[in-house]
Protein backbone atom coordinates (compact mmCIF):
# COMPACT_ATOMS: atom_id res chain seq x y z
CA UNK A 1 0.00 0.00 0.00
CA UNK A 2 2.93 2.52 0.37
CA UNK A 3 4.32 1.87 -2.48
CA UNK A 4 1.01 2.61 -4.20
CA UNK A 5 0.53 5.67 -2.43
CA UNK A 6 4.06 6.85 -2.83
CA UNK A 7 3.76 5.99 -6.57
CA UNK A 8 0.44 8.33 -7.08
CA UNK A 9 2.56 11.08 -5.29
CA UNK A 10 5.21 10.70 -7.92
CA UNK A 11 2.59 10.47 -11.02
CA UNK A 12 0.70 13.61 -9.33
CA UNK A 13 3.92 15.58 -9.32
CA UNK A 14 5.06 14.21 -12.66
CA UNK A 15 1.76 15.31 -14.05
CA UNK A 16 1.50 18.81 -12.19
CA UNK A 17 4.95 19.66 -12.97
CA UNK A 18 4.57 19.28 -16.84
CA UNK A 19 1.39 21.44 -16.95
CA UNK A 20 3.10 24.18 -14.82
CA UNK A 21 3.99 27.44 -16.60
CA UNK A 22 7.39 27.58 -18.07
CA UNK A 23 9.72 30.04 -16.18
CA UNK A 24 12.56 30.14 -18.55
CA UNK A 25 12.60 33.28 -20.82
CA UNK A 26 13.88 33.90 -24.18
CA UNK A 27 14.70 37.34 -26.31
CA UNK A 28 11.63 36.46 -28.40
CA UNK A 29 9.15 36.58 -25.67
CA UNK A 30 10.16 39.76 -24.82
CA UNK A 31 7.10 42.33 -25.75
CA UNK A 32 8.29 45.50 -27.53
CA UNK A 33 6.46 48.60 -28.51
CA UNK A 34 5.72 48.59 -31.66
CA UNK A 35 5.14 51.95 -31.86
CA UNK A 36 8.47 53.32 -31.09
CA UNK A 37 10.04 51.06 -33.60
CA UNK A 38 11.10 53.71 -36.54
CA UNK A 39 11.02 51.73 -39.12
CA UNK A 40 8.31 49.23 -40.83
CA UNK A 41 8.27 45.37 -39.93
CA UNK A 42 10.06 44.47 -43.42
CA UNK A 43 13.08 46.27 -42.34
CA UNK A 44 15.90 44.31 -40.74
CA UNK A 45 18.13 45.16 -37.53
CA UNK A 46 20.93 46.09 -40.19
CA UNK A 47 18.79 48.47 -41.88
CA UNK A 48 17.55 49.85 -38.52
CA UNK A 49 20.95 50.46 -37.58
CA UNK A 50 21.58 52.22 -40.72
CA UNK A 51 19.17 54.75 -40.36
CA UNK A 52 19.65 58.27 -39.57
CA UNK A 53 22.09 60.80 -41.23
CA UNK A 54 26.20 60.06 -41.92
CA UNK A 55 29.15 62.65 -42.59
CA UNK A 56 31.98 61.78 -44.08
CA UNK A 57 34.88 61.63 -42.12
CA UNK A 58 37.51 59.48 -44.53
CA UNK A 59 37.82 58.27 -48.02
CA UNK A 60 39.90 55.21 -47.48
CA UNK A 61 43.34 55.19 -49.23
CA UNK A 62 42.40 58.74 -51.83
CA UNK A 63 44.78 60.05 -54.13
CA UNK A 64 43.69 63.37 -52.28
CA UNK A 65 44.20 64.17 -48.58
CA UNK A 66 40.97 64.23 -47.18
CA UNK A 67 40.42 67.83 -45.79
CA UNK A 68 42.24 69.12 -49.55
CA UNK A 69 39.17 67.40 -51.13
CA UNK A 70 36.57 69.07 -48.65
CA UNK A 71 37.64 71.83 -46.99
CA UNK A 72 34.15 73.86 -46.58
CA UNK A 73 32.00 70.90 -46.24
CA UNK A 74 31.84 67.09 -45.78
CA UNK A 75 29.56 64.87 -47.76
CA UNK A 76 26.30 63.36 -45.89
CA UNK A 77 24.53 60.37 -46.47
CA UNK A 78 21.12 60.10 -45.09
CA UNK A 79 19.35 56.32 -44.88
CA UNK A 80 15.48 56.05 -44.42
CA UNK A 81 14.15 52.84 -43.86
CA UNK A 82 11.19 53.07 -44.76
CA UNK A 83 10.81 54.63 -48.25
CA UNK A 84 14.08 52.57 -48.96
CA UNK A 85 15.73 55.76 -50.28
CA UNK A 86 19.11 57.35 -49.61
CA UNK A 87 20.11 61.43 -49.62
CA UNK A 88 22.86 63.33 -48.90
CA UNK A 89 25.33 65.73 -50.18
CA UNK A 90 28.29 65.89 -51.89
CA UNK A 91 29.96 68.74 -50.26
CA UNK A 92 28.83 70.63 -53.48
CA UNK A 93 25.58 68.73 -55.23
CA UNK A 94 22.51 66.94 -53.31
CA UNK A 95 22.01 63.56 -54.38
CA UNK A 96 18.85 61.43 -53.85
CA UNK A 97 17.95 57.41 -54.51
CA UNK A 98 16.59 53.99 -53.46
CA UNK A 99 19.16 51.42 -51.90
CA UNK A 100 18.31 47.45 -51.01
CA UNK A 101 20.29 45.67 -48.49
CA UNK A 102 20.34 42.20 -47.77
CA UNK A 103 22.43 41.04 -44.61
CA UNK A 104 25.11 43.06 -45.25
CA UNK A 105 25.22 43.68 -48.86
CA UNK A 106 23.90 47.14 -49.78
CA UNK A 107 23.59 48.13 -53.33
CA UNK A 108 22.09 51.60 -54.32
CA UNK A 109 19.71 52.45 -57.35
CA UNK A 110 20.84 52.87 -60.93
CA UNK A 111 18.77 55.94 -61.29
CA UNK A 112 20.67 58.34 -58.89
CA UNK A 113 19.92 61.45 -58.86
CA UNK A 114 22.17 64.23 -58.47
CA UNK A 115 21.63 67.85 -58.91
CA UNK A 116 24.28 69.57 -61.41
CA UNK A 117 26.23 73.00 -59.83
CA UNK A 118 29.72 73.29 -61.01
CA UNK A 119 32.17 72.72 -57.96
CA UNK A 120 35.75 72.96 -57.51
CA UNK A 121 38.25 69.86 -57.37
CA UNK A 122 37.95 66.25 -57.16
CA UNK A 123 36.30 65.74 -53.89
CA UNK A 124 32.26 65.36 -55.55
CA UNK A 125 33.48 62.76 -58.35
CA UNK A 126 35.60 60.28 -56.23
CA UNK A 127 32.84 60.48 -53.48
CA UNK A 128 30.03 59.68 -55.78
CA UNK A 129 32.85 57.22 -57.55
CA UNK A 130 33.09 55.51 -54.22
CA UNK A 131 29.05 55.34 -53.35
CA UNK A 132 28.62 53.76 -56.96
CA UNK A 133 31.51 50.84 -55.95
CA UNK A 134 30.03 50.09 -52.68
CA UNK A 135 28.64 46.72 -52.36
CA UNK A 136 29.16 45.63 -48.36
CA UNK A 137 28.55 47.94 -45.15
CA UNK A 138 29.58 47.29 -41.86
CA UNK A 139 28.60 49.59 -38.32
CA UNK A 140 30.74 49.48 -36.09
CA UNK A 141 30.67 51.22 -32.20
CA UNK A 142 27.25 52.38 -33.63
CA UNK A 143 28.44 55.36 -34.69
CA UNK A 144 30.84 54.87 -37.46
CA UNK A 145 29.71 53.33 -40.76
CA UNK A 146 32.19 51.73 -43.27
CA UNK A 147 31.31 51.04 -47.39
CA UNK A 148 33.15 48.67 -48.43
CA UNK A 149 33.80 47.20 -52.08
CA UNK A 150 33.56 43.26 -51.52
CA UNK A 151 36.57 43.44 -48.32
CA UNK A 152 38.11 47.05 -49.45
CA UNK A 153 37.11 50.06 -47.11
CA UNK A 154 35.83 52.46 -49.34
CA UNK A 155 34.44 55.29 -47.17
CA UNK A 156 34.08 56.07 -43.16
CA UNK A 157 31.05 58.27 -41.86
CA UNK A 158 29.79 59.29 -38.27
CA UNK A 159 26.42 59.33 -37.40
CA UNK A 160 25.17 63.05 -36.95
CA UNK A 161 21.70 62.14 -36.31
CA UNK A 162 19.49 59.54 -35.80
CA UNK A 163 16.50 58.51 -37.35
CA UNK A 164 13.59 60.67 -37.97
CA UNK A 165 10.89 60.44 -35.51
CA UNK A 166 7.48 60.08 -37.58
Amino acid sequence: MKKLIVYAAFLAFITASCKAPKSTTTISDKKVDEAAIPVTSNTTSEEADLEGTWELVSIISGPTPFKDLYPNKKPTIAFDARSKQVSGNTSCNSYTGAYSIDGRVISFGTGMALTKMACEGNGENLFVERLRKTNKFFIKEQNTLMLLDGDVALLEFKKIMGPKSY
